[in-house]
């Protein structure tokens, strides 16, 4: 660990923590075989926590028991439509259902 921050205000609790990282593993799939020392992005889809919820590839992954402890809102759901420019509906934008 190599520092504590307080975050907030004074008498609070809240601490972001901030630590080194020593040593990586990394699946050799995920390496580009032309150049192996760096990532192949489209290869790893890690899940991740944003807030109280998990994510895939910028998709809620699945329901968080976090989310649900905390009382939180539910999240709207987006509509992705890909075309031959990306992730984009008849609009050009994406489609937000509530």
């Amino acid at each position: 660990m190599r520092a504590v921050h307080a975050i907030d205000t004074p008498g609070s609790s809240l601490r972001a923590l901030e630590a080194e990282v020593l040593s990586t593993h990394v699946e050799h799939g995920l390496l580009l075989a032309e150049h192996p020392d760096h990532f192949d992005a489209l290869a790893w889809d890690p899940l991740i926590m944003k807030f109280t919820e998990y994510f895939v590839g910028g998709i809620n992954a699945r329901p968080s028991s976090l989310a649900r402890g905390w009382g939180m809102p539910p999240l709207a759901k987006l509509t992705k439509v890909s075309d031959a420019t990306g992730l984009t509906d008849s609009d050009g934008g994406l489609t937000t259902v509530r």
